[in-house]
């Protein structure tokens, strides 16, 4: 299956179901999953009974969580903020909980940085671990391919509540 199919069916339904998703993934994703969105009808921006969903650019997120090539503590917990800020101020009032559907990391692996992707999903889970996210991981399939990425994998995802492999097309 194709990571744009894949995503695309879970974030429609996750919407479809009054729930906020954030999507975080490169663009070549974003490509994939986007249109399928808008041609279920969603409004991305939201609207009564259904969730609302903000697009977060993976690239900008390793820029602004890594300024020094590593993982920022300070700055992945702010980025987490802004996600429960968001969660917390709907004009339908809170949400119970937020669905993150992420390949934040893909860029990370890409570049062969593997252990700053591990050591962002570390922080990442910490920070989320008493919040009420749930965490998607979506790596592509090629990554499967590459050097050591079952083991890396591994310790991506351990503390995720989900994790899809698919084809990197559209």
């Amino acid at each position: 299956m194709k990571v744009g199919i894949v995503g695309s069916g879970f974030v429609g339904a996750t919407l479809r179901g009054g729930e906020p998703v954030v999507i975080a993934a490169t663009e070549a994703i974003l490509n994939g999953i986007l249109p399928r969105l808008e041609t279920q009808g969603l409004d991305l921006a939201g609207a009564p009974g259904q969730g609302w969903c903000q697009i977060v650019d993976s690239k900008a997120v390793v820029s602004q969580c890594m300024p020094q090539g590593w993982p920022d503590a300070e700055s992945v917990g702010a980025l987490i903020h802004g996600f429960e800020r968001s969660r917390l101020a709907t004009a339908w009032g809170p949400s119970p909980r937020v669905t993150i559907f992420s390949a934040m990391n893909v860029p990370l692996r890409r570049d062969h940085r593997s252990e700053a992707a591990v050591a962002f999903d570390y922080l990442w889970a910490t920070f989320t671990s008493t919040l009420p996210f749930f965490t998607v991981c979506a790596y592509p399939i090629d990554r499967l391919a590459s050097d050591g990425f079952t083991d890396v994998c591994a310790r991506l995802c351990a503390q995720h509540g989900m994790v899809s492999y698919s084809q990197m097309t559209r």
